[in-house]
């Protein structure tokens, strides 16, 4: 009986709450199944400027809701995004938010989870850098667990896993201001150019290759790092030297 109860509430909650409800795996557009969780973990489309054009190709009603579905632009792909209002760019959403055609759909997540599917690099002065030097040879595995780490000590996830370190404010902002500081950021990007990946930056401090997680300006001010496990600091550290 209280099973039978709580099975009423949640479908009253789904229909007058439609952005709680599951996002489905499949949805049928003029008479084409689109599948979503194609993607690896961690993967971002790269046209951030126009991700998909302006035609809505379907409507997903929930309740009183509807949900538009876009076409984006891919000439190789035939790819849709459902546009629930939620960041769409953050990784962990996006593997259920973007959908292909089904028949496409094994070739093309097998295409996205091949390490050699993509190329490697990275920025030596930061995301606007427009310098990029390209790593011929990289250890996938390391590249994933650097991306991770990335993500997990982010400022602000509150999943900080690793040890940190404070430099006081005034010999951070002096050290940034020598000509030889970097701010490294590491991409993979698929072959196709459609989807990649990136850490946030990293630093060289004291011949130490760090994780810059914030900067606290005030008056009793710290940069904070944290700290890479030993064996990933010093792969890409000699990587980048």
């Amino acid at each position: 009986m209280l099973a039978k109860f709580l099975a009423i509430l949640m479908a009253i909650y789904y229909f007058f709450m439609p952005g709680a409800k599951p996002v489905p795996e499949r949805v049928d557009i003029a008479g084409v199944t689109y599948r979503n969780g194609f993607l690896a973990e961690g993967l971002r489309y790269l046209n951030e400027e126009n991700f998909y054009t302006k035609n809505i190709v379907f409507e997903e009603r929930r309740g009183t809701q509807k949900i538009p579905y876009y076409r984006m632009e891919c000439s190789t792909r035939d790819l849709v995004i459902r546009n629930s209002g939620k960041m769409w760019s953050m990784p962990n959403i996006m593997s259920e938010r973007i959908y292909c055609r089904e028949s496409q759909w094994e070739e093309v997540r097998t295409y996205y989870s091949n390490p050699d599917s993509f190329f490697y690099y990275y920025k030596p002065n930061g995301h606007f850098d427009e310098n990029t030097i390209v790593l011929p040879s990289v250890d996938f595995a390391k590249f994933e667990a650097l991306r991770q780490f990335s993500d997990d000590n982010a400022y602000g996830t509150g999943r900080n896993i690793g040890q940190t370190r404070r430099i006081p404010l005034a010999a951070w902002l002096a050290a940034s201001q020598e000509p030889d500081f970097a701010s490294f950021v590491f991409y993979k990007e698929s072959n196709d150019g459609i989807f990649g990946a990136h850490t946030m930056e990293f630093h060289l401090w004291e011949g130490e290759l760090v994780f810059h997680r914030y900067v606290n300006l005030s008056a009793n001010g710290f940069a904070e790092f944290s700290i890479l496990p030993a064996d990933l600091e010093q792969y890409f550290r000699e990587l980048i030297s």
